[in-house]
């Protein structure tokens, strides 16, 4: 059974052999979508794919196959003229990826390679992130249903606590919150992937993203129904379904849950550097008043040494005069013109 290509496995071969695959696939989407091409450009790319064929190996003169066959493929045949083809097919690849600009052109040639090569979980979608993830919600859902038929989950809310429960009833019941953190964070993930699959954006490269957002969720999703002590009457009121749609909403927004802890943080650091804040300033004017005093203290003593001296002056005016001023300016420096008036 002839085996489809892999986006991937292109990397096993020369660059002209990606090139190729990523032009045909991209000249497919520009004719499916009525976009125009210049007809040069198809010609000489049918030239050069019918060299590289992947599907079928070239033949001896006794009608046998001559090309090395390896995991049901073929090498392609060395190229002919390899330099001036990859100008040709870099300049073809260029202008098809301006025609069919935004869409990228590894998005349409996996969905090209995936389309060829359908298997069991090809009705879950042509991107295989979205197989996954479709397993992974579908699984989320199967084990809802599956854990709730238990007769440990019963929607009390005191279950769904730590202090409160124990044993395999918690465990049922956590995971029971657990799945439904699961569905929200791969309902957020399915939403996100399906707007670029539609829009024919999307870019594989950045599937490590969905699976870490998925987690996140994960993470929220118990975060805010297990271990902060949220209790509403809004929450008491739906049956005991407020816990397990707190878990959904925080798999599917693990931002705000993370908004929301970041505010909390930011609200305890800023009450603690506020409380900082005030000690430090008491400590600052606490020194500031003793430094003032022992001054005004070392200033007194000084005052007084100068009116010994004023004394032992004898009949000297002018230098009795000059002690006084002296005295004048040490105990009152910042006096002006008008307070002294006064």
């Amino acid at each position: 059974m002839k085996k489809a290509l892999k986006y991937h496995q292109l990397y096993r071969y020369p660059i002209e052999t990606q090139l190729l695959y990523e032009c045909k696939a991209m000249a497919q989407y520009a004719y499916s979508n009525g976009l125009s091409i210049p007809g040069k450009y198809i010609e000489q790319l049918e030239l050069d794919f019918d060299k590289l064929s992947f599907h079928k190996a070239e033949k001896n003169a006794n009608g046998e196959p001559s090309g090395k066959e390896h995991d049901g493929k073929v090498d392609p045949p060395p190229p002919e003229n390899n330099k001036l083809q990859i100008v040709t097919l870099n300049e073809i690849h260029s202008k098809l990826a301006q025609i069919i600009a935004p869409v990228k052109p590894r998005t349409v040639t996996i969905m090209a390679l995936e389309e060829a090569n359908k298997n069991h979980w090809h009705f879950l979608g042509p991107v295989p992130l979205v197989q996954r993830m479709m397993f992974t919600a579908i699984l989320s859902l199967v084990g809802v249903f599956a854990i709730s038929l238990t007769q440990s989950v019963d929607g009390d809310p005191q279950k769904f606590s730590l202090f409160h429960n124990y044993g395999i009833s918690l465990l049922y019941n956590e995971l029971f919150l657990l799945f439904s953190a699961s569905i929200g964070a791969s309902f957020n993930a399915l939403f996100t992937a399906n707007r670029y699959i539609k829009d024919s954006t999307f870019d594989p490269i950045h599937e490590s993203s969905y699976w870490v957002r998925y987690v996140l969720g994960l993470l929220a999703g118990v975060i805010i129904a297990t271990l902060i002590p949220i209790e509403t009457e809004a929450t008491s009121a739906l049956m005991g379904f407020g816990k397990p749609i707190l878990a959904l909403l925080g798999g599917f927004s693990a931002q705000v849950v993370y908004r929301m802890i970041n505010r909390l943080i930011e609200s305890l650091d800023t009450l603690f550097k506020g409380e900082l804040r005030d000690i430090v300033a008491a400590k600052e004017q606490m020194t500031k008043v003793q430094a003032s005093q022992a001054v005004l203290h070392e200033k007194a003593k000084l005052a007084a040494q100068l009116s010994k001296l004023r004394e032992s002056a004898g009949d000297n005016k002018s230098f009795q005069d000059e002690i006084a001023k002296l005295q004048t300016e040490l105990i009152a420096p910042g006096f002006t013109e008008d307070e002294s008036a006064k």
